[in-house]
């Protein structure tokens, strides 16, 4: 039985024991008084009552006050006998459909009407409730005005991971006003600058503790990183940053503090045996700083170099091919020079580098949590991590410190366990709330039933009695538009109520601090030059027989004027100068891909020894290139490969065919440009689908997000060269004078880029190069470059 049909039903039993009281007291009261029963109406009850005051009256008022009581009373009891047997019949009979969601009342003990208490769950009566002391998970589309709305209005330590920067141009104008300290790091440069090893030094020193700590995070175990191998890594980590720290303290440097960026412009070069020796033997080192590297340098020579390559992973963020966002300061601290407890920090990260922010990140929170702890033992910060799917598995998520709230947002839960595999139900315990949003489509809530189970599941201490049912696809389904279902492992079922709504108005962000380019102290310089002159000085000798490469098993051809070595591509074989490939080492182990730079005009790479990075020009003249084999890709598929970057990933997805920034059709098709057709952004369509999908105040439509792209089709119509660059409302920051770059950074305040992409079907390569976009104009002159560095080192 519906609720509202047993509703109706009890209110007509009620009236009919209203009417039946009124004549039965009539007709007793009636016969008491040896009336005729002509007279019963079903006021006479009511009108007797307001005179029984009357002095003739007064020998009856008794008799009447009494039978007036028996008659409603034998109505009320039969009523309420009768009601009883019926809703014992219905219950047994004609059940009441249980509803899919509880009240938000029900769940009284997560919630609070104190905006500034915690996390902003809902909004009821147009007040905002919020969770104070819970960590929420909020999946959903629309899962970021959460987000917004938390910060609005939350007090205390926030930490806010913001891939894009969306976040920061939302909320920091808000939390400004509010009197809150504002920083916004960069992790891989640009704005206040953050140096990770700056925590681990003490007065006394560095502490090593600390040091393994940080490099256990940046190095930690896993399927191709045994225990053993990195145990080595983490020792040579800490190694280095006392080598670096000795050659500075002996120049009278010692004030200057070791950063990232020195140890890669160390291990971005191969090690061997020599280069070792050399660099032990370096008098400014101290006795312990031997002896460590001593430790080292008793590995064979196969076990140094994967050691070495290993140590630039987490290093090669650092030397980001960007000029903008290079900048690195030696002595930046962690909270700007603000109060901890008060300060909001957005971790600014791109949305292509979730993988390479991992350690980072990781390392940021750790200090973070340990600063504010600090000088807030009782205070728990709160943690906002926007697009949980960004990232790869976050150590900090499911094996951090308790001592943390999270706020997280990701658009499916569907993902997840294939993301973090058996660490998934640690992850779902680390939250107490999950809030679902409203499904765009059937199939995404059935993807999402299995996965809210599990959370439910996570937190049961019995598996085999739930306290809580989660919502079916069904019943997510029910959820309307600015509708929101939170489930509470404590309750009975999930809360359904309104998605808290976020502030109208958008406050412009306060000025960013950016940092400047990080020079290169002369010690360091030196010390370089002279590992790279204890690796020249060795004739070119075959690797050993465990190289991991196949392609270096052949030894190098020397020249009379360079030195050529060895690369694959799949099946396909090069011999190419040394000085071609990216930081002129020759090929890394991946013998599917090979990374080399070259220069504009000469489209010749550096001369050897040379660092495109120490210099502004050659910096900006770069062309870096990517060359893949598509193992993976069947033949059939390869030569429509690039259809991939110019239409969304799920081309049959209503939704995904909507957004005007991933389709051809809702751009706008310009004239033929330098051979090539461009699809300019539509800012109007684009203004229109986010203000839709984020808010009225949202800056994703904005031309620094917003690429415009140029493409080349063959007969077939299938693409066969895209080029997307920066937005045409933005300006060049580059000029072209005499064929030579110029730099305008000072003036138009940032540069405009170009990733250019062409297949080469002969090699079944994927070719992928950056370059600055004053330079697109000569983008066939580049592209044929390419094809003839590779057709001309190619081993028959």
């Amino acid at each position: 039985m519906k609720p509202w049909l047993k509703a109706l039903c009890a209110a007509m039993l009620a009236l009919g024991i209203v009417v039946a009281a009124a004549y039965v007291s009539g007709v007793l009261v009636l016969w008491s008084l040896g009336l005729s029963l002509a007279q019963l109406r079903i006021d006479l009850i009511y009108n007797t009552l307001w005179v029984l005051d009357r002095p003739d009256l007064q020998p009856v008022a008794t008799r009447i006050r009494v039978w007036t009581l028996i008659g409603v009373a034998v109505p009320v009891v039969l009523g309420g006998g009768l009601g009883a047997w019926c809703r014992r019949w219905q219950r047994a009979n004609w059940p009441t459909p249980v509803p899919p969601f509880a009240r938000l009342g029900d769940g009284a003990r997560w919630w609070s009407y104190r905006r500034g208490r915690g996390i902003a769950l809902a909004s009821r009566w147009g007040r905002s409730t919020s969770a104070p002391d819970a960590s929420v998970l909020v999946v959903g589309r629309r899962a970021p005005a959460s987000l917004v709305t938390t910060l609005r209005h939350v007090q205390g330590p926030v930490l806010v991971i913001d891939p894009g920067g969306h976040l920061y141009a939302e909320t920091a104008g808000w939390r400004a006003k509010d009197g809150h300290p504002v920083l916004q790091i960069a992790l891989f440069g640009g704005c206040h600058g953050w140096n990770p090893l700056q925590p681990a030094w003490t007065k006394d020193g560095w502490s090593d503790p600390a040091l393994r700590a940080i490099a256990a995070c940046w190095y930690p175990r896993h399927a191709q990183r045994n225990a053993l191998l990195a145990s080595q890594v983490q020792h040579a980590f800490v190694a280095l940053v006392h080598v670096v720290h000795d050659v500075l303290h002996a120049a009278g440097e010692g004030e200057t503090r070791v950063s990232p960026v020195d140890l890669f412009r160390l291990c971005r070069w191969h090690a061997n045996h020599r280069s070792l020796a050399a660099l032990a033997s370096h008098p400014a080192l101290s006795s312990a700083t031997r002896i460590a590297l001593g430790e080292w340098r008793g590995l064979d020579q196969a076990t140094i170099a994967r050691i070495w390559q290993e140590l630039r992973g987490p290093l090669e963020p650092f030397a980001s091919w960007n000029p903008d966002r290079d900048a690195i300061a030696r002595h930046g601290d962690l909270c700007g020079g603000h109060d901890p407890r008060r300060v909001t920090i957005y971790l600014d990260i791109p949305g292509d580098r979730g993988e390479e922010a991992r350690p980072l990140i990781e390392t940021f929170v750790n200090q973070w949590q340990a600063r504010v702890a600090y000088r807030a033992p009782k205070v728990k910060p709160l943690v906002i991590l926007n697009s949980l799917r960004t990232f790869p598995p976050l150590a900090c998520l499911t094996e951090g410190p308790q001592a943390l709230r999270w706020l997280v947002s990701t658009a499916g839960l569907d993902t997840l366990p294939g993301l973090y595999g058996k660490a998934t139900t640690a992850l779902l315990r680390r939250f107490d709330l999950c809030v679902v949003q409203p499904p765009p489509e059937r199939d995404w809530a059935e993807a999402q039933a299995p996965v809210c189970d599990a959370f439910i599941r996570a937190h049961a201490p019995d598996k085999h009695r739930l306290t809580c049912l989660s919502p079916c696809a069904d019943d997510l389904m029910t959820l309307r538009r600015g509708e929101q279902a939170v489930m509470v492992p404590s309750g009975h079922r999930a809360v359904r109520c309104a998605i808290p709504r976020p502030p109208r108005r958008r406050l412009p962000p306060p000025p960013e601090l950016q940092g400047d380019l990080m020079p290169v102290p002369l010690p360091i310089g030196m010390l370089i030059a002279a590992l790279l002159a204890a690796c020249r000085s060795l004739p070119p000798t075959a690797p050993e027989p465990t190289a991991y490469n196949p392609c270096h098993a052949q030894p190098s051809v020397t020249t009379k004027t360079l030195t050529l070595r060895e690369a694959c591509l799949g099946p396909h074989r090069f011999r190419l100068p040394s000085n071609l490939y990216d930081g002129q080492r020759g090929q890394d182990n991946d013998i599917d891909t090979i990374y080399m730079s070259i220069q504009w005009p000469s489209l010749q790479p550096l001369p050897m020894g040379i660092d495109q990075h120490d210099d502004p020009h050659t910096f900006l003249s770069s062309i870096t290139i990517n060359a893949s084999y598509l193992s993976r890709i069947a033949d059939e598929d390869y030569p429509r490969h690039l259809w991939k970057t110019i239409q969304p990933l799920n081309p049959s997805d209503p939704e995904q065919r909507a957004d005007p920034s991933e389709n051809l059709d809702l751009r706008i098709k310009g004239k033929p440009l330098y051979g090539l057709i461009p699809y300019y952004a539509d800012f109007d369509r684009l203004k229109t689908y986010y203000r839709k999908v984020y808010g009225p105040d949202t800056r994703a439509h904005e031309p620094d997000v917003n690429d415009d792209w140029f493409v080349r089709f063959d007969p077939e119509g299938v693409p066969t060269t895209v080029i997307i660059c920066s937005s045409r409302r933005l300006p060049n920051g580059v000029h072209l004078e005499r064929d030579q770059l110029v730099d305008d950074i000072a003036r138009d305040g940032s540069r405009a880029l170009c990733r250019h992409k062409f297949l080469i079907p002969e090699y079944k390569v994927y070719v992928s190069m950056h370059y600055m976009r004053v330079l697109m104009p000569h983008w066939e002159q580049i592209e044929a470059s390419v094809r003839a560095l590779l057709k001309n080192g190619e081993i028959q």
